[in-house]
């Protein structure tokens, strides 16, 4: 038999050949002056060669904090190294209940974050083929509802129609505004510094012209306007989800996309290929003021060989793609915010996951188009 050398001993360890017991006894609270053991002091007192150890807790009185279930984990933890197990079935429930809990909690802080290579590479297969369905039912939800407003039998009011096309259009104007007036003049200045050196400044009308009829007014006008009214039409009708409004709909036999995506996509895709004319021209102004400016180049001269050089087609080709982004940032913001928790967070999160798989899906269209275009020389 081997004690711990004081005047009450709180603890001791008999051998029992390969195996040991710990017999827990007295007052484990703590206090000034107390001194309670530790793992590696208890495990010197236990046979070099242990397998199992085991716990008497019949004489313990009564323990305080998480002294006594710091102890037994750093036993069960030490004693797995070995290969060696910890048996402690008679300890009182509230005692077992915490040294689960810290079993559980340091096992999850000690389990590896990354999961395997593998595992990984499945999940993100799976959700992008989630992904994918769903912007597929999306469109044929969308293809129907354009079929039953061609024969006139619409599932929404004209006054959420007419909201969402102000919200869409009118109140978008501003930023808009002043992000196409930024991008336009930052293509001319840009385009100055590169074709100063060649004497080629007159070059610069039909290099903003065509940059921004083909690419950065569409791309730029849906960015913000995912930012701005993808993620609020998203948040709106999470909201409606979390206050059980959605639930009331489908109670009262009405379809709630119908009701409350269709006009919101309907407004969104309406809208953008005007906001997409607006930004092309702002931006066509900012490069012309940074030319003025820069370059001393005259206001006639800019506007002439922007209408000579820049070819209609351009336009015809941003104007697709402000459909497209219009209807696809639309889709997406309807389909996730009809689908979300029944949480204050679930809102914030259907707004950010609108906003993050909008931008990606307008790259990946626009990509889309550049490589038709490429292929058929348009």
């Amino acid at each position: 038999m081997r004690q711990e050398q004081s005047a009450e001993p709180l603890w001791s360890v008999s051998d029992e050949g390969d195996s040991a017991m710990l017999v827990l006894r007295g007052d484990w609270q703590p206090g000034e002056g107390q001194a309670f053991p530790s793992a590696s002091a208890v495990l010197k007192a236990c046979p070099s060669g242990i397998k199992r150890l085991d716990v008497d807790a019949g004489a313990l009185e009564s323990w305080h904090g998480s002294v006594l279930p710091a102890l037994l984990y750093g036993l069960e933890t030490r004693l797995e190294e070995k290969g060696a197990a910890l048996h402690a079935g008679d300890l009182d429930e509230e005692l077992q209940a915490l040294l689960d809990l810290t079993r559980d909690r340091i096992g999850d802080a000690r389990r590896p974050l990354a999961a395997p290579l593998l595992e990984r590479v499945w999940e993100v297969l799976l959700g992008a083929g989630n992904a994918t369905y769903a912007v597929g039912v999306s469109v044929v939800l969308y293809m129907k509802g354009l079929g039953r407003l061609a024969s006139g039998s619409v599932g929404f009011r004209a006054r959420d129609f007419l909201d969402a096309l102000t919200q869409s259009g009118v109140q978008a104007l501003p930023i808009i505004t002043l992000v196409s007036l930024l991008v336009g003049s930052i293509l001319a200045f840009v385009g100055a510094l590169q074709l100063q050196d060649f004497g080629a400044e007159i070059y610069i009308p039909e290099m903003v012209g065509v940059a921004v009829a083909r690419e950065m007014a569409a791309m730029m006008t849906a960015i913000v306007m995912a930012g701005r009214t993808g993620a609020a039409f998203a948040a709106h009708l999470a909201s409606m989800e979390v206050n059980e409004e959605v639930d009331a709909l489908k109670t009262l036999g009405v379809s709630s996309y119908d009701f409350l995506a269709f006009p919101r996509i309907l407004a969104l895709t309406l809208m953008m290929p005007l906001l997409y004319l607006y930004a092309s021209a702002i931006s066509i102004l900012g490069g012309l003021i940074v030319s003025m400016l820069a370059l001393g180049l005259e206001p006639a001269i800019y506007l002439a060989r922007t209408f000579e050089k820049v070819a209609l087609y351009h336009f015809y080709i941003g104007l697709l793609k402000s459909v497209c982004f219009g209807a696809l940032i639309g889709m997406v913001s309807c389909h996730i915010g009809l689908r979300s928790g029944r949480s204050a967070a679930a809102v914030g999160e259907s707004a950010t996951r609108a906003v993050v798989i909008s931008i990606v899906g307008i790259i990946a269209v626009d990509s889309v188009f550049a490589i038709v275009s490429t292929l058929t020389g348009a």
